[in-house]
């Protein structure tokens, strides 16, 4: 055995190597995103370290890390480290640590293996080698006032709770209000779980479908026609493209190996205008597919009640998935899981979980736990069998606390409560033929089906329908076009859009219009002055004045943001020379019926002059809600916004077989990919200039009303607060004035970091690990776009690691960087507020992380900067998930059924919290976890408050 000593008094580290039997390597244990590594990895680390309980060393071995795996004979060995924290007054010798480290791996093993699911069991495991050992020291300093106290700078302690910048002057020197230009936002005014169940036989749920995100089984669905499916809105939360998603139905098998298979891809994905992402209200959302699909005895669509069917508390109900087995599962049963559940009185479930659920909500499960549905199960249907053997969609798989715990059901979205949206969604289609049975539904001839028991074939042709209504004559009802058999089991044997875009934020382009037709969007529009719009003439070709309404102020289609302005057009003045064939002159003005009142997100373009020059390949943007796809007539619902360059006018004229006349203008790529597309007639194309933005177009010289006046002010997009950071969202210009880019050899995004003063920013002292020299690293700040050219490029002059950072155990992850020049802060370069070290956040507290790191575990960078809203999680709730890992140096924030982290990129990057006094202070620093937002495996930050010191120290604050 080999010591390394640096410090023998306070820490030691040893190596050891061990070959494990019963498992067999796999080159996937060289990728930390495997199914196998992650399974074996948190395996390892609790079974090494719970191996020291009931020896002398009980409670010194401080953390475990993995160094990596090898091939053995048969087996994997496996190299990895143990720490120690031990009293100088009992010597920790190599010996005595080997001794009780065999001793304890050897009772752990002997009691029963180790099962890794489909790799194996781990029956033995063999020390190979000496172990090695590395000690060191940490020493703290404490201050003059009392840990859970503000210290003034006149010595002064302030026993009040976070007294600093909360426009209160509790110290006599005031020094708890100076300094408190930092945290503000000028730009800003304001799961998935079946444990304890059996495998399905095949046609047994013909309902049940497997949403396949990018091909891995992310969540479960139920048929309700041919059609549509039927899920939970949560799924959804990150992932709302439906060209990502594919159903797979009429299997039980994960692989989806069964001849009866179908796989069909997603058109549309539907969820609940009123779904709450924070509190899982009316958690639902209806798929429309591609193509329908044609029902089998393997593929059926289940039944869904009427509104006032009643599932009354004590039924026997099933759930079914492919979710997690247990609740630290890391893989997925590859067979169809089944489970009997008891629903829940209401007001007793309501009271298990603080009154969190609401009258969209149900429970079911039981008491004593041991059976529910669990991580994967998502979305998929809580079904209950009538007497007349059909089974009705009673729920979806909404949410719980862990999986099958005692006191802790399943929390589903009560259908009855949401069948009404549901029977809109779906019959808004034209897809839709036919939603209702009547209540004693003819030519079937069925027997009852039970779980256990095998019932006989409907006999009765199969047709196209998807509910029965049981409730009475109130109950909302579809035009009954063909009726559909439905909930049996036969198979049960026992011009106009932007291509290429992004999202736009709130009041990011104050100037776009949605015209729209009675309730349709068919084009779009300028604000060019109180009373006027600028929009393409042939938007007006078929259209009737009386029912176009002008939509102001907002990126939604559906026009939800309260800051929603609608206008009725007065007139439509189309350019006299307007040529409807080959659209030469193809430019109207509108005039309002209503002057417009200017605000942060209702603004003016402003127009070029006759001699404004706009070169070949200046970068202009493009907005709309056209359709997103050359063939998809489905529009999005939020903005979209396009880079294009300027393209010379002769090679486009090439290009369109010299069509174009001097009154129209190229932009694009030659190589395409972004582009307007149908929806988007009349939208501008709008280049930023200095001062503001100008608009491409001009406005005809017409002799009827008065042209509209240019205000000094037009162009100008008010730096608006709007809205990976992994099941986040986009952040807006000036919305995170403190968050910086850390770029590699100016060529890659590799870290965040935070601006906490004019010279200094704060960063992860891991980001520095193999890149330390200051002259590799610039830091980019201003924007929320890593490809933006109005970011401010910034050098780095020093890198300062805390001295105590530890690289295997991530204790003390900070770095301070020095710039090679002070900033000057603007509305979108804003310094955060640092807390005191007796500052308090709270457990419960909400909190936000951003950053531009993977948007999923294993994929790529976001080039938009990421938001989202994560909860401070209380030390001792955060030791029960990392066990030895967490130090008084860490804090967790997240959700323990996972969803939102941060992940690969976002390391250094702030755990922001915003006080009542509306500022925002520095929490954590973005350091490290297991994976990117996993159940039961928060975020960990460098807890700053903890670290306060040592920044003050060198920044002489």
């Amino acid at each position: 055995m080999i010591l390394l000593a640096c410090h023998p008094r306070r820490e030691l580290s040893f190596e050891h190597t061990v070959e494990l039997r019963g498992i067999v390597y796999d080159n996937s244990l060289q990728r930390e995103t495997s199914d196998y590594y992650r399974m074996l990895t948190p395996t390892l680390e609790r079974l090494f370290l719970t191996s020291f309980r009931s020896s002398q060393l009980e409670g010194s071995c401080a953390s475990c890390t993995i160094l990596q795996y090898r091939n053995g004979n048969s087996s994997v060995i496996v190299h990895f480290r143990l720490r120690f924290i031990h009293q100088a007054s009992q010597p920790l010798s190599s010996s005595l640590e080997e001794e009780a480290f065999t001793r304890g791996l050897t009772e752990a093993l002997n009691k029963q293996g180790i099962p890794l699911a489909t790799y194996g069991t781990i029956s033995s495991a063999f020390l190979t080698r000496p172990s090695e050992a590395s000690p060191y020291g940490i020493e703290l300093k404490s201050g003059s006032c009392p840990g859970n106290t503000f210290a003034c700078k006149n010595s002064q302690c302030v026993w009040k709770e976070n007294p600093e910048c909360d426009g209160h002057a509790d110290c006599l020197d005031a020094s708890d209000e100076a300094d408190c230009d930092c945290g503000s936002r000028p730009a800003m005014q304001t799961a998935n779980r079946i444990v304890g169940g059996s495998k399905a036989s095949r046609g047994e749920f013909p309902w049940q479908v497997s949403l396949r995100e990018n091909n891995e089984h992310f969540c479960g669905a139920a048929i309700l026609t041919e059609k549509w499916l039927v899920s939970a809105a949560h799924c959804f939360n990150e992932f709302q493209d439906p060209k990502v998603w594919a159903a797979y139905a009429g299997t039980t098998s994960l692989s989806g190996i069964d001849p009866s298979t179908v796989k069909a891809g997603i058109a549309r994905i539907i969820t609940h205008p009123s779904y709450n992402a924070d509190t899982a209200d009316f958690d639902v959302a209806v798929l429309e597919l591609a193509s329908p699909m044609a029902f089998n005895k393997y593929i059926q669509p289940v039944c869904l009640p009427g509104a006032g069917h009643h599932f009354p508390a004590g039924k026997k109900c099933l759930i079914s998935g492919w979710g997690y087995l247990k609740e630290d599962f890391l893989v997925k049963p590859e067979t169809l899981q089944k489970a009997t559940v008891e629903l829940l009185d209401q007001v007793l479930c309501s009271s298990l979980y603080s009154y969190a659920l609401t009258d969209r909500m149900v429970c079911a499960g039981y008491l004593e736990g041991k059976i529910d549905s669990c991580q994967g199960d998502s979305g998929g249907p809580l079904v209950c069998e009538e007497p007349s053997g059909k089974f009705f969609l009673a729920g979806i798989v909404s949410w719980g606390i862990g999986c099958a715990e005692a006191r802790r059901p399943g929390v589903y979205a009560r259908v009855t409560k949401l069948r009404d949206w549901i029977l809109d969604a779906v019959s808004a289609s034209p897809a839709f033929t036919a939603l209702t049975l009547p209540e004693t539904p003819s030519s079937t001839n069925s027997s009852s089906a039970t779980t256990e028991g095998i019932s006989n074939s409907i006999t009765s042709t199969p047709r196209a329908i998807s509910t029965i209504s049981s409730a009475p004559a109130t109950s909302k009802s579809a035009t009954t076009a063909r009726p559909q058999e439905c909930g049996g089991r036969p198979g049960l044997s026992k011009p106009n859009k932007i291509v290429g875009g992004f999202n736009a934020s709130r009041g990011e382009i104050p100037w776009q219009v949605s015209l729209k037709e009675g309730s349709r969007h068919f084009c779009g529009a300028t604000v060019v002055g109180e009373r006027w719009l600028l929009s393409a003439a042939h938007c007006f070709n078929q259209t009737k004045l009386e029912y176009i309404k002008a939509y102001i102020g907002t990126t939604s289609l559906n026009g939800a943001d309260g800051n929603t302005v609608k206008v009725s057009i007065k007139k439509v003045v189309q350019h006299p020379s307007y040529n409807p064939i080959i659209l030469d002159f193809d430019v109207a003005v509108l005039e309002l019926a209503s002057p417009l009142l200017f605000n942060k997100y209702i603004q003016p373009v402003c127009l070029p002059l006759a001699v404004q020059k706009f070169p070949v390949g200046k970068k202009c943007m493009i907005s709309g809600w056209g359709n997103i796809q050359e063939g998809n007539i489905t529009k999005p619902e939020s903005l979209q916004k396009a880079s294009v360059g300027i393209i010379d006018q002769k090679t486009c004229n090439v290009l369109y077989n010299f069509s174009l006349t001097d009154r129209m203008i190229c932009a694009g790529f030659l190589e395409g990919k972004v582009d307007s597309c149908q929806g988007d007639s009349g939208g501008p194309l709008a280049c930023e200039e200095t001062p503001g933005v100008k608009a491409t177009a001009a406005v005809p010289k017409t002799s009827g009303p008065a042209k509209p006046t240019q205000l000094p002010d037009c162009g100008m997009t008010p730096a608006v607060a709007f809205n990976k950071i992994v099941g986040g969202s986009a952040a807006a210009r000036g919305e995170w004035p403190w968050q910086v880019s850390l770029w590699l050899r100016r060529k890659e995004h590799k870290c965040g970091a935070v601006l906490i003063a004019e010279k200094w920013l704060l960063s992860a002292a891991h980001c520095f690990d193999v890149y330390s020299d200051p002259k590799m690293w610039v830091a980019f700040l201003g924007t929320p776009f890593l490809t933006d050219i109005d970011g401010r490029v910034e050098k780095i002059y020093r890198i300062y690691k805390h001295p105590f950072y530890n690289v295997y155990t991530l204790d003390y992850d900070v770095a301070l960087l020095e710039l090679t020049t002070p900033m000057k802060y603007t509305s979108t370069i804003k310094p955060i507020c640092l807390p005191d070290n007796s500052h308090t956040f709270r457990e419960g507290s909400r909190c936000f992380i951003t950053g531009w790191g993977s948007t999923k575990e294993g994929g790529f960078m976001s080039k938009q900067l990421q938001k989202a809203a994560v909860n401070v999680i209380g030390d001792q709730a955060c030791k029960k998930f990392y066990p030895i890992q967490i130090s008084s140096r860490m804090v967790c924030a997240g959700f323990p059924q996972g969803a939102v982290d941060s992940c690969s990129g976002d390391a250094g990057g702030p755990l922001a919290c915003k006080e009542p006094s509306g500022r925002w202070f520095l929490a954590g620093i973005t350091s490290w976890g297991y994976g990117c937002a996993r159940p039961y495996f928060p975020g960990v930050y460098t807890k700053v408050t903890a670290v306060r010191g040592w920044i003050a120290q060198n920044l002489k604050l």
